[in-house]
């Protein structure tokens, strides 16, 4: 079928009539191995997440959605942890920065854009194309390194990227004929360091790089709702948190939206310290630390929330 283009809000949304959806917000390695941690210990503590019937991944989100329906997120927990251990493995296996001017052109133009219009959006987009990054296939062997499969974990899962030209958002499902390695790559390719990719006829960027940094609209309908998002405020500057920085009250313009459609929704947010370098692979262990203790103290309200 393809990728299809999606406007902001989803008409009709995928979550009608399903019962539990996730929403996973962007964040960069940091967020991926925040996600994860969070997701084991909610496991072992008897809250199992895979059990979502739609999930919808955005950057960071598209490869933690990869390995929580494909009911892989204890061997990827364990995997992560000894990368933390031995942070140069990671650092060698996914190579982003070429030294290039036109890199830090694409991420200048993404870190003071004032708006997250049409306009703005593709002018990100222009940028992302004119940058001198590592080959994109590259970047999605190393995904698929990453993944351990090739193969679409679910048809739960949904998967999001930004069209450079026209500012679209695209969705990439189990149905689509990419491969979930090329999906994840386009989803997680943040201007200025990697990507973009080709889905189809789509040249794409980071689907982050859009009024919403999770696409939760396209849950609306489901009866119980989780989003995962990096932040709950606006970071001070930065290429990460594109939509929150420009519109503080986003993430939570989005849970009053799936709100007022009659989903219940638990905002799950990381709020990390100001400063932190999210594809520094010596933060992993800082990130599954931070996640496994915020799962444990979210314990007894995310098992009423997602198991009754």
């Amino acid at each position: 079928m393809g990728p299809q283009v999606i406007p902001i809000p989803a008409r009709p949304p995928l979550g009608t009539g399903k019962e539990r959806a996730i929403a996973l917000g962007g964040g960069g390695e940091w967020f991926v191995c925040w996600t994860l941690a969070y997701c084991a210990i909610a496991q072992q503590n008897g809250t199992d997440l895979s059990t979502a019937d739609l999930t919808v991944g955005t950057s960071a989100g598209s490869i933690m959605g990869s390995y929580l329906t494909g009911h892989a997120v204890t061997p990827a927990y364990q995997k992560f942890l000894q990368l933390a251990q031995n942070p140069a493995v990671l650092a060698k296996m996914v190579v982003t920065n070429t030294g290039a001017a036109s890199q830090l052109r694409a991420t200048e133009v993404i870190s003071t854009a004032a708006s997250t219009d049409t306009a703005t959006v593709q002018q990100i987009g222009r940028a992302a194309m004119a940058a001198n990054n590592v080959p994109a296939a590259d970047y999605a062997t190393s995904l698929a390194q990453l993944l351990g499969s090739s193969d679409w974990p679910s048809p739960a899962h949904h998967v999001t990227a930004i069209d450079c030209y026209s500012g679209e958002r695209v969705i990439v499902s189990h149905d689509s004929g990419i491969p979930i390695a090329q999906a994840c790559a386009a989803s997680s390719s943040l201007p200025g360091v990697n990507g973009p990719v080709w889905l189809g006829d789509h040249f794409c960027m980071d689907g982050g790089v859009s009024a919403s940094s999770t696409h939760s609209d396209l849950l609306a309908g489901a009866k119980r709702v989780i989003i995962f998002s990096m932040m709950s405020h606006a970071p001070k500057s930065g290429s990460f948190g594109f939509s929150i920085r420009i519109n503080p009250q986003s993430i939570h313009d989005e849970v009053s939206y799936l709100e007022s459609g009659g989903s219940k929704v638990m905002l799950i947010c990381a709020d990390p310290a100001e400063g932190i370098d999210f594809m520094d692979p010596t933060q992993l262990k800082n990130a599954l630390d931070l996640g496994a203790a915020r799962a444990k103290s979210d314990a007894d309200a995310l098992a009423e929330f997602w198991n009754d």
